[in-house]
């Protein structure tokens, strides 16, 4: 189907024809008829084929094919999307004069619509005499009229109107309502300012000027794009015009009643209700008592499109369709005329047709169409149909196999897809939806879409499997042998592990199959490291080397940490630990001594070593009493004259020993009424001594702390001893020898007084107890031998600070003896008693 628009720039009626025709194409000028949306009587949105209006009256259609419809008997306005769903826009279905949002406002009988540039509707609201605005998102306002019936003007909220029945608006936003009950046409601007524009208020038929012309029942209004106003004048049987010059006029009718299509003083007409202009300033007129649509085209003739004048619902073309009840017109961008009548939206295709059945009609067909006006003037179009196959071409596919490159890269084209696909009238192009293939394809087939389209641009496809293969192997950086030489000590070692280098045209996974890897510690030997390479297509590779990890064979030994000893210590035993050598050779052990304080500190050096062993000892003999530092140099050197060198230190440290007793001074008897003196000399060397050579502090006391007796004094090197006879008895003197650090040695004698001694003629044999320590010095058991026999012996040993390390007790025929060996080296005293008397010796301790 085609449709055909034509004009007569002077408003002459013209019929089109065809000249040059395929014999399968026909033109009509006929105009079809039928139901757009609706059904009966009711009150129900949803799609335009069950939706259900209630005598819908005027309607209007937007720029995006929306129609908007004044429902009279609903009391709403219903919208009809571009989709064909029915909604309500505004109203509750309940008449009302309610303002607000769209749910709740309320109508009374709204009998027309108009829509301006923004999309706000204005709505003539019939029974409560006012017009409504309706913004975009269906809030309700009054934009004029107070809802009483009357004629006045003024602001929108005073003026009164008295059943405004049709509406239009300018792009000015002015409103032009057609009033009906009074005879007039008012105009009402957006602040809602309202005012006549035309009619005199007198129910009449006179043309002129607007304040003198007259109109009866005007039912609507529509403005040009010139800014003239058609009205449907509903009692006058006649469409007038009021020209911005203000003159009013007759377009078409003669105010008679009839049904007469003609020119303007002919053409007559039945209660004329709506009118709808189109772009070129045609009328179609909705014709409403002689149930058909009306044509007044520019020059003022009539002519009928649809309807007969028989009252009926029929859908059909041009004059043959039947209406019952039109109440309402309007016109979309294609001038398809919409019409409300009997509870329905009808449609009338306005626009001749070339309309047929292409099928089997392929190629190239020439028409030439004609329009000729009723004065005979003319004129033509020639044009080409060109009916093309929509029979698809037959795709076939054939599968491949590719191989990537060196890159990792396969291209496919659509020819390596197709397999002789075809077509009647040609392939005009082969395209695939996928051409490259990547190493991610690799591994499973790829489904590739190959589109074939014929010279008609009919299309089909096929799939065929792409299988993309890598058949490329890795390469592996060639890596020499590693050798590394460690020393005898080393069991095992890490090594600067080589880098593995391997390239692909795909990525590789690197896995080991053999030998120790980066963080391996290699052991002496051969290990053989394998590494293996394989890529996304399953092609693998190997690289192997060998690590050889050899000893050297040179003398190794522990090297000895540097030793430090007191200058008591006279010989050192040190282990020379680990060595290891060449199991084929033998080797010897040397040593060589730097005496660094050149004291001949060190006496001598042993080696003791058995080749074969792992050990061997050095005997390191220190001079006495000295200290200083030495380097002992070892050398372990094979018979193939391969050394190993290390070096030490012993450093001997000296030590304070504590003075000597060397010369202990033997006990003094004194006979009253003597005197005594004798040498007791401070000096070293003469009862002490003192190894680190340092001067003596000696002093001389009694055993227990006390001073001595005031008889004895001691004078440089000499003791005097001037008892009297109230001195007699024994008397322990204690000799001590300190120095500078307080180290001491002690010695000690007796001094015996006995009393004057008178003999007379018999002679008394005078005994003394006395008693013999052996051995002396001791280191262990000690024997006592005694001058006297005794019933009772108790033995007490004092150290030389006067505290007892030993008590025993012995009867009579009992051998004296005592144990020594768990007391350290020193000078000790034993005090022998029996029957009140007591004797004390003098005992060394040697433990050397």
């Amino acid at each position: 189907n085609y449709n055909i628009s034509a004009f007569d720039t002077n408003g002459n009626p013209f019929l089109i024809s065809a000249p040059i025709l395929p014999d399968w194409l026909l033109l009509s000028n006929e105009f079809p008829v039928g139901t757009f949306a609706g059904s009966e009587s009711g009150y129900l949105d949803g799609n335009i084929a069950d939706a259900k209006f209630n005598i819908p009256n005027g309607l209007v259609i937007d720029n995006l094919e929306n129609f908007y419809i004044a429902d009279v008997g609903n009391h709403c306005i219903r919208k009809i999307t571009s989709q064909g769903e029915v909604y309500t826009l505004a109203g509750t279905g309940d008449e009302g004069y309610v303002d607000g949002a769209g749910t709740i406002a309320q109508f009374n009988s709204p009998l027309d619509i108009a829509i301006d540039k923004s999309g706000n509707l204005y709505v003539a609201d019939f029974y409560n005499h006012v017009i409504r605005k309706i913004l975009p998102d269906g809030t309700v306002s009054t934009l004029a009229g107070t809802g009483e019936a009357g004629f006045k003007n003024g602001p929108g909220n005073e003026s009164k109107f008295n059943f405004p029945s049709g509406l239009t608006v300018d792009t000015f936003g002015n409103v032009y309502v057609s009033d009906f009950i009074n005879h007039r046409i008012r105009k009402i601007e957006p602040n809602g300012t309202t005012t006549t524009f035309a009619g005199s208020g007198k129910g009449g038929f006179v043309n002129g000027l607007v304040e003198n012309a007259e109109f009866f029942y005007p039912s609507d209004v529509e403005i040009d794009a010139s800014g003239n106003l058609y009205v449907s004048d509903y009692g006058n049987n006649s469409i007038r015009k009021i020209v911005l010059s203000a003159i009013v006029s007759t377009v078409a009718g003669t105010g008679e009643i009839g049904f007469v299509d003609g020119g303007r003083d002919l053409a007559k007409f039945y209660a004329p209700i709506r009118i709808v202009l189109d772009s070129v300033g045609n009328v179609y007129v909705a014709d409403s008592k002689n149930f058909s649509i009306r044509k007044v085209t520019a020059d003022g003739t009539t002519l009928t499109l649809a309807g007969n004048g028989v009252e009926g619902s029929k859908d059909s073309t041009g004059i043959h369709a039947q209406f019952r009840d039109i109440l309402g017109i309007a016109i979309d961008n294609s001038d398809n005329l919409f019409v409300t009548d009997n509870n329905r939206i009808r449609k009338i295709e306005t626009s001749p047709k070339l309309h047929g059945n292409p099928a089997g009609q392929v190629g190239l067909h020439p028409v030439q169409l004609k329009v000729t006006d009723t004065n005979g003037e003319y004129s033509t179009q020639d044009f080409n149909i060109n009916v093309g196959e929509v029979i698809p071409p037959t795709a076939l596919c054939n599968d491949t196999t590719l191989y990537l490159d060196e890159n990792g890269n396969a291209k496919v084209i659509a020819f390596d897809i197709d397999n002789f696909s075809y077509d009647d009238s040609g392939i005009a192009s082969l395209e695939i939806d996928k051409g490259i293939f990547t190493c991610d394809d690799v591994g499973s087939p790829v489904i590739v879409t190959l589109t074939v389209t014929d010279n008609y641009v009919n299309v089909a496809n096929c799939i065929a499997t792409v299988t993309a293969l890598d058949t490329i192997k890795p390469v592996f950086e060639p890596i020499a042998d590693v050798e590394v030489v460690v020393s005898l000590a080393v069991s095992e070692t890490g090594i600067e592990y080589p880098e593995i280098l391997v390239t692909d045209n795909c990525d590789v996974v690197l896995e080991q199959l053999d030998g120790l890897g980066p963080e391996g510690m290699f052991p002496v030997g051969k290990t053989i490291e394998t590494w293996q390479a394989t890529d996304g297509g399953g092609n693998s590779v190997e690289l192997s080397f060998n690590v050889n990890v050899i000893l050297d064979n040179i003398p190794v030994f522990d090297a000895i940490e540097d030793t430090i000893v007191d200058e008591d210590i006279s010989v050192l035993h040190i282990p020379l630990e680990n060595i290891l050598y060449g199991a084929e050779n033998e080797i010897e052990i040397s040593v060589t001594l730097f005496d660094e304080t050149k004291t001949n500190l060190i006496s001598d050096i042993n080696v003791n070593y058995t080749n074969g062993e792992s050990l061997a000892l050095l005997d390191i003999f220190i001079s006495a009493d000295m200290n200083g530092e030495a380097i002992i140099q070892i050398d372990v050197t094979d018979d193939e004259n391969r050394s190993s060198t290390n070096d030490f230190k012993i450093i001997v440290t000296p030590v304070n020993d504590a003075p000597i007793l060397v010369n202990p001074v033997a006990d003094i008897e004194i006979q009253l009424p003597e005197m005594v003196k004798f040498r007791l000399g401070k000096g070293k060397g003469e009862i002490f001594d003192d190894v680190d050579d340092e001067i003596l502090d000696v002093e001389i006391k009694t055993v227990g702390g006390n001073k001595i007796p005031g008889w004895i004094f001691w004078s440089n090197d000499t003791i005097y001893a001037h008892p009297t006879k109230r001195d007699t008895g024994y008397f322990n003197i204690e000799i001590i020898a300190s120095d500078d650090e307080g180290l001491s040695a002690t010695d000690t004698f007796e001094i015996y007084v006995k009393k004057q001694i008178v003999v007379g003629t018999d002679d008394i044999e005078i005994q003394t107890f006395d008693a013999i320590l052996y051995p002396n010095p001791a280191n262990g058991i000690v024997n006592v031998e005694m001058n006297l026999s005794f019933k009772e012996l108790s033995l007490e040993v004092y150290n030389n600070i006067g505290q007892v390390v030993l008590k025993e007790s012995y009867l009579r025929n009992e051998d004296i003896v005592f144990d020594m060996s768990g007391k350290v080296s020193g000078l000790y005293f034993a005090r022998l008693t029996s029957e009140g008397k007591h004797i004390i010796k003098k005992l060394m301790v040697n433990k050397n």
